[in-house]
């Protein structure tokens, strides 16, 4: 079930292979890496694409699924 969350500030949906640049910016970073059990540092675009190559929403949520996506907030962190 392809489910997706809308906020003033952000929209939670599923990922998709398209994200692997922008998955690979936010987990590139010594200090996210180390508050996440299972993301390697540092972390590159292929092993988001790795990940997202794997992901299947029909299967049961044993592990995160969903992520944020702030456009909004990310275009105006760049001005």
């Amino acid at each position: 079930m392809d489910v997706t969350l809308h906020t003033k500030r952000l929209v939670l949906r599923q990922p998709h292979p398209d994200d692997a640049a922008r998955v690979a910016t936010f987990l590139n970073n010594f200090h996210v890496a180390g508050c996440l059990s299972r993301v390697p540092y540092p972390y590159r675009e292929t092993d988001a694409v790795w990940w997202l190559k794997r992901f299947r929403p029909d299967k049961p949520a044993t592990e995160p699924a969903a992520g944020p996506d702030l456009r909004e907030r990310q275009a105006e962190d760049h001005r």
